[in-house]
């Protein structure tokens, strides 16, 4: 399948990613990821160009990865520095493929388009997962067996919380929702407002009275190709009870599998252990219990279900798309919030 190659994808978490070597396979590609002696990440490719060995399974001398198969030596740059063989004479095509790597937000991210075009300033800005006043409760980074844009579909269009969620979120199917789309710099903003609602269950030990009902919304910023931000807050008598922002990321691993790297974050009870064991159980439920069967049994009914929501019109803003995703075709612009019938 094609993918968007001319943008940042994230990788993993910043502490996922060590001396030692890890391949990871990101839009099919087979990528080698380590980190220098000077702990500055390093891609490149994960297939020496001799025999075709997978380089993970060699070993690191200072920065540069020696191929357990014939000893040859790459350098950070892809570039061979050193064969055993030929009397010391490195050939001119013994390199692979060296990718720009990027880490910002806690977050490792790599380029997969055209080096020269590769511009930290356009990875979305994720700042309050770093926040001081804000604790980050992390999960571990996940290969999920789904089409990473039906996972990205899952996550934008929310009002299936209620319904997949409903014992975790507190929501029941009485609430009424409203539902608006506005675009956002070059992302997309989806927004989920509840009245009436119960505080989501994660959150009923921080509000004064969990019994009373309030304003309840969910508005998920997309950027290209899957990064997104969930504001989650409620509000009681007019007064807000909590406001808390969750990162879901999506990675492609081909066209049958992503990596989903997601987070919550808070600006209460920043130290407070017990308020992290419920954010981890509310994760666990949710996502792995809830989201990714439904997730993985619709890939499984309709394996053709994800290229239903794809196009081939390059994206606006030059982010050199070779194909578009989900909500390019949500919103063209700007909607007003209307009551869902």
């Amino acid at each position: 399948m094609r993918y968007l190659r001319n943008i940042w994808y994230v990788v993993g978490w910043a502490d996922e990613i060590g001396r030692d070597l890890q391949e990871l396979r990101i839009l099919d590609e087979p990528i080698l990821f380590y980190r220098k002696t000077d702990g500055t990440s390093v891609a490149i490719g994960n297939r020496c160009p001799h025999r075709f060995a997978p380089l993970h399974m060699g070993r690191l001398e200072g920065d540069n990865v020696v191929c357990g198969y014939h000893g040859l030596a790459f350098g950070t740059s892809g570039i061979c520095v050193h064969t055993p063989n030929a009397n010391g004479k490195i050939p001119t095509r013994a390199r692979v493929k060296a990718y720009p790597v990027a880490e910002r937000h806690a977050l490792v991210w790599v380029w997969m388009g055209e080096p020269e075009r590769a511009d930290e300033s356009l990875i979305p800005d994720l700042s309050y997962l770093t926040a001081e006043d804000r604790h980050r409760v992390q999960g571990k980074t996940l290969v999920v067996d789904a089409h990473y844009e039906l996972y990205t579909d899952n996550l934008l269009d929310l009002s299936h919380v209620q319904f997949l969620h409903g014992d975790s979120s507190g929501l029941d199917f009485l609430d009424p929702m409203r539902h608006g789309i506005e675009q956002v710099g070059s992302g997309i903003l989806s927004k989920f407002e509840y009245g009436r609602a119960l505080p989501a269950g994660a959150f009923r030990p921080f509000v004064k009275d969990p019994t009373l009902r309030g304003d309840f919304w969910l508005h998920i910023k997309w950027d290209a190709p899957a990064v997104m931000t969930l504001e989650v807050g409620f509000r009681q008598n007019g007064e807000r009870a909590f406001i808390a922002k969750n990162t879901h990321v999506l990675t492609p691993v081909n066209d049958g599998q992503c990596r989903y790297i997601y987070c919550g974050t808070r600006d209460w009870a920043l130290d407070d252990e017990e308020a992290d064991a419920r954010v981890r159980a509310w994760h666990r439920k949710a996502f792995l219990e809830e989201d990714k069967p439904m997730a993985f049994l619709r890939c499984r009914s309709d394996p053709g279900a994800a290229h239903a929501v794809r196009h081939d019109r390059p994206r606006r803003g030059g982010v050199g798309a070779s194909s578009a995703s989900g909500p390019d075709r949500l919103s063209r612009g700007r909607r007003s919030c209307s009551t869902a019938r």
